[in-house]
């Protein structure tokens, strides 16, 4: 299934990371757990719903579990609620957006407000460095044409912000070690990746590096007959990485392994 939420994934993942941070979750260890794996689960582009079994498995360390008998996972999903009712109360009042249990065992956000700006999380906005890209087969036009389209939609579909064209261009054919260059520009992580003409019309293969580690996961690629079409593939792709690793690389969110 997909996930049809108007909030783009990122700032699902952003407002995910704030809600485990704060004071309301911070003494009750085992729904952290829960609220962290569902989010893992639920905040990607292509959620799967978890079954009761594997939440108890994975999140509860009962392996033996069986639903027939046993309520533990649903009351458990029952005091999640609770909790982040109680957080939206307080500490999460003035959230734009607010993370509920969905169908089965997915969690959504939603808009609070609905009609109105979102904004960004308080511990603020991701920011990104875009390389320029290396073409090959491509006029400096066409090179030049995807480079802003797809800056154009990160910035129109996300609550990201981005190092200026102008001072992303300077790193133009200037090899070095990305993690300077986002520290020189203060960005915490990098978008870098070439370009080409295929048989059917553009291709493109991007990495999403993080600053800091200067470590990157997978590959987002795609091709298409139209620089537009291709720029929109890439930026969905490259928007579910960052959810994943807003998600999952947040350094800061201390999560208790499960004690079997």
């Amino acid at each position: 299934m997909l996930n049809h939420n108007s909030i783009p994934i990122l700032v699902q993942a952003q407002y995910l990371v704030k809600v485990l941070r704060s004071d309301t979750f911070a003494r009750s260890e085992q729904l952290r757990r829960l609220l962290h794996w569902l989010g893992e689960r639920s905040f990607v582009e292509h959620p799967n719903v978890p079954t009761e079994q594997e939440v108890a498995a994975s999140v509860l360390g009962r392996v033996d579990f069986d639903p027939q008998t046993d309520s533990l996972v649903r009351k458990e999903m029952s005091r999640l609620r609770e909790k982040l009712s109680r957080y939206y109360q307080g500490e999460g009042a003035r959230d734009a957006v607010q993370i509920v249990t969905g169908g089965g065992y997915l969690l959504r956000c939603q808009e609070r407000h609905p009609g109105s700006t979102l904004e960004p999380p308080s511990r603020g906005a991701q920011c990104l460095l875009v390389l320029p890209m290396m073409a090959d087969g491509m006029s400096v036009t066409e090179g030049r044409k995807l480079q802003e389209e797809i800056q154009f939609r990160l910035t129109r579909d996300s609550q990201l912000e981005l190092v200026s064209p102008t001072t992303a261009r300077r790193y133009a054919n200037h090899p070095g070690d990305v993690r300077e260059f986002a520290s020189q520009c203060g960005a915490d992580y990098v978008l870098e990746g070439s370009s080409w003409r295929s048989e059917s019309g553009f291709e493109a293969v991007l990495w999403v590096v993080d600053g800091q580690s200067g470590r990157t996961s997978r590959a987002c690629r795609s091709g298409s007959e139209s620089m537009e079409q291709l720029s929109l593939e890439l930026v969905a792709q490259v928007l579910g990485v960052l959810g994943r690793r807003v998600c999952l690389d947040a350094r800061n969110v201390s999560i208790p392994a499960v004690q079997s």
